[in-house]
């Protein structure tokens, strides 16, 4: 992956980097490889200290192929769902490689403006239990929950 980015981005190799790149000081990429899907939960622990470190929003880049395809779906729940993260499906290293660069200079020009990146959910992702608790009022589903949530925290 660093070798398909080598000349197009300056690229800082540290040891026990927790994500595997950091777009600027609040934002970072965690990259899920095909074999890292395939072989089962491991990434989540990564994920989830990024999003409960409250100071970097994630955004994670995963190899969606045929082969681990069938491993989508739960990766999708648990990042976009309970993790209220940002997930982008690639094909493959390049395809994740020509991305980050990319998102990298997407965020060097004005973070703000930047279409692949959205504003953190307050209350809603950091607490799945208290979605499915106020999913239990009568009449409340998943669309009037979230809102219920945005309005009364």
């Amino acid at each position: 992956l660093a070798q398909e980015m080598q000349g197009k981005i300056k690229l800082i190799f540290e040891d026990g980097l927790t994500p595997d790149f950091y777009l600027s000081n609040r934002c970072c990429v965690l990259y899920v490889t095909e074999a890292d899907l395939v072989a089962g939960n491991g990434y989540r622990k990564r994920l989830v200290r990024v999003r409960n470190s409250g100071n970097l929003q994630g955004i994670v880049v995963v190899e969606k192929t045929r082969m681990s395809e069938q491993y989508f779906p739960a990766l999708q729940k648990f990042t976009v769902l309970d993790l209220g993260m940002v997930l982008l499906p690639v094909a493959s290293q390049m395809e994740a490689s020509c991305l980050v660069i990319q998102l990298v200079q997407e965020q060097t020009k004005e973070p703000s403006k930047n279409p692949l990146l959205r504003k953190k959910r307050a209350l809603l992702l950091s607490e799945p239990s208290l979605l499915r608790t106020v999913q239990q009022i009568p009449g409340v589903g998943k669309v009037k929950a979230p809102l219920l949530l945005q309005k009364f925290p």
